[in-house]
């Protein structure tokens, strides 16, 4: 009795997975859905116009959702140049803020290695927010002088990784911050 009840849960969970819907003929079809899931928010790629970073003390200032995040750090000295592993940005309170070295991969055989040098002095920074906020205020400073300050409002699009029949349907923005050094 114990292994029905088990083959029976079984059963229900799998067509939970499975999307029944009528066609124009009809008959129903099956579309299977995946599991994969999404997550709203907004992701944020901040550089140079021509991705050097100048060296020195840089302090940035993130404002969404009514919250002000400080971080700061110094380029070269607190980031990493290994194009594998990625420099997390201080910040209070906690942010999800990393720098990534950008990468130059030998493309020779026509598909890229994964043995792939990073190029010097160039770095990308990227922020992720696990929110969907109206609004996104960025305020850069360098050696304490003001190089970026500005209040962008972010696009948003509906994600259905499943595809829409399954959901999750997840809202998300994504954009880049170039500035001049």
């Amino acid at each position: 009795m114990r292994l029905s009840a088990i083959w029976l849960l079984l059963i229900g969970w799998g067509a939970g997975c499975a999307d029944v819907t009528p066609s124009d003929e009809g008959s129903s079809t099956n579309n299977v859905c995946t599991l994969i899931g999404c997550s709203d928010g907004v992701s944020v790629k901040i550089h140079p116009r021509n991705d050097s970073w100048q060296f020195g003390s840089y302090s940035f200032e993130f404002t969404f959702s009514n919250t002000r995040y400080w971080c700061s750090i110094n380029i070269p000295e607190g980031v990493s140049t290994n194009p594998s592993v990625s420099s997390l940005l201080p910040c209070a309170p906690d942010l999800p803020a990393h720098f990534l070295a950008e990468k130059k991969c030998d493309m020779s055989a026509g598909v890229a290695q994964t043995d792939c040098d990073s190029i010097d002095d160039k770095w990308l920074l990227y922020l992720n927010v696990d929110e969907t906020p109206e609004y996104l205020t960025v305020r850069m400073k360098r050696d304490n002088n003001v190089i970026f300050d500005r209040e962008i409002t972010p696009t948003y699009s509906d994600v259905a990784p499943n595809g829409p029949r399954c959901g999750p349907v997840c809202n998300v923005g994504a954009f880049d911050l170039i500035f001049d050094e």
